[in-house]
């Protein structure tokens, strides 16, 4: 953009951290978020992070097993239909404790003052906590419009989501 601002779209954590990142200030024309997860309680001594990283230390397919269906909520009958995380994914497993070293404590009323136009979407077959915290952002944050799109769990196919996207950013 000539103005120097940026549109930023995230999907999950990543549409979580674009929240703060949009608090800070840095010029956001417009946020797009999939399905951003939210942790309202805080964790100070950052209990969490400690426990994730003891788990990747020891299992890195066990510790990405257990940050699916515990803190991300995938139900563990869809988890057994996805193909086992590939190498790739396994080497990435320091997000897992970075991500909860900065997601607990951040409920939705943090957002109130993020001032960058959102568009909130989830897939209409996620779980019910992720339909919420998109209401929960929307009704905190002025600006803000969930979109419920088709699509399965934790996601929705790339015509749908560019399609979405392209709604909102291009007008």
């Amino acid at each position: 953009m000539t103005d120097g601002s940026a549109d930023v779209y995230g999907f999950s954590s990543a549409a979580t951290r674009a929240l703060p990142a949009a608090e800070a200030g840095p010029p956001i024309r417009r946020l797009a978020l999939l399905e951003p997860l939210l942790f309202a309680e805080e964790d100070p001594d950052h209990h969490m992070a400690t426990d994730a990283q003891r788990r990747v230390d020891a299992d890195v397919a066990a510790a990405q097993r257990w940050f699916s269906t515990e803190i991300v909520g995938i139900p563990a009958e869809i988890l057994v239909q996805t193909p086992p995380p590939s190498a790739e994914d396994l080497s990435n497993a320091c997000t897992i404790v970075h991500g909860l070293t900065f997601l607990p404590g951040m409920p939705a009323t943090r957002f109130a003052t993020v001032e960058a136009p959102t568009l909130l979407m989830a897939s209409d077959h996620t779980v019910p906590e992720i339909l919420q915290w998109a209401a929960e952002i929307e009704g905190a944050k002025p600006a803000a419009v969930r979109q419920v799109l088709p699509g399965p769990w934790h996601g929705v196919d790339d015509a749908t989501l560019t399609a979405a996207m392209s709604s909102y950013l291009l007008n």
